[in-house]
């Protein structure tokens, strides 16, 4: 009998660690599992989410310097005069009737106020909007001309309940940078170009750079020759507003660029 039962016994015994062993197993590799799992899923949602879709859509405009929904602004230009849609921003209405009223200063001419919201809307678009960390101030910008759009916007509220005696406010809502020849290229250029978000989609954007090239011709002179640094997939946009290719495509912050100049016959 205890030569039966120490066989059974020491049976048992080998069971135990090998049943140990595989439930180790089984547990590491389903940890493994999760973690990966859990790793996986942010970028893969990221991926789908509507702001990476948004930003994936705006990426479009001039030396990684992007006029978001530029080619839409150029085909809805014809009914931005017409739409009487208002757009909230911050407890202001925005009435898309009214037109912008464009400005040209040199940095000099900046106040400390106006400098603010020209750079905060840089930011905002080409920093937090595109998801992209550079150093938007260049030491170019003292030596150019800022080209930009402010529109009036309206608090709906003439009652105005928060007391701060405030029913309108102007607002930054299109921005072009225009440098001389000799600070990025031989000739003038335009750069830095962009539209706030409140704006696009409204044939804004098509209206800001055939303005921008305005002023570049009245500053230097109608028919020179003025040089952008342009998204490969916009160059036929680009060509429809006198630009031609003047360089092979390469690669700006990992974005195929070409090179582009613009000069009236």
């Amino acid at each position: 009998r205890r030569m039966n039962h120490k066989p059974i016994f020491h049976l048992r015994m080998k069971l135990h660690p090998s049943i140990h062993l595989v439930l180790v197993v089984a547990i590491s590799l389903f940890g493994t599992c999760l973690r990966r799992a859990v790793a996986f899923t942010p970028s893969s949602l990221l991926l789908a989410s509507p702001r990476n879709a948004r930003v994936a859509s705006n990426t479009l405009g001039t030396n990684t310097n992007v006029l978001p929904d530029l080619v839409n602004d150029m085909e809805n230009a014809s009914d931005a005069a017409v739409d009487n849609t208002k757009t909230k921003e911050d407890g202001f209405y925005l009435s898309e009737k009214d037109s912008i009223t464009w400005h040209s200063k040199s940095f000099a001419d900046l106040s400390a106020g106006e400098l603010y919201e020209l750079l905060r809307l840089r930011a905002e678009v080409f920093v937090v909007e595109q998801d992209c960390a550079y150093q938007d101030c260049d030491d170019k910008d003292q030596d150019a001309i800022h080209f930009y759009g402010t529109l009036l916007l309206d608090d709906d509220d003439d009652d105005d309940d928060d007391g701060d005696g405030e029913t309108t406010k102007t607002v930054v809502v299109a921005y072009a940078r225009i440098l001389a020849a000799g600070v990025s290229y031989d000739t003038p250029s335009i750069g830095r170009v962009l539209t706030s978000s409140i704006i696009r989609g409204k044939g804004k954007g098509h209206e800001l750079m055939t303005r921008a090239i305005r002023c570049c011709e009245d500053n230097f002179g109608k028919g020179t020759m003025i040089t952008i640094s342009a998204q490969e997939h916009l160059e036929k946009y680009y060509e429809k507003l006198g630009f031609r290719r003047g360089s092979e495509s390469y690669l700006e912050d990992g974005i195929p660029h070409v090179k582009m100049e613009r000069e009236d016959d």
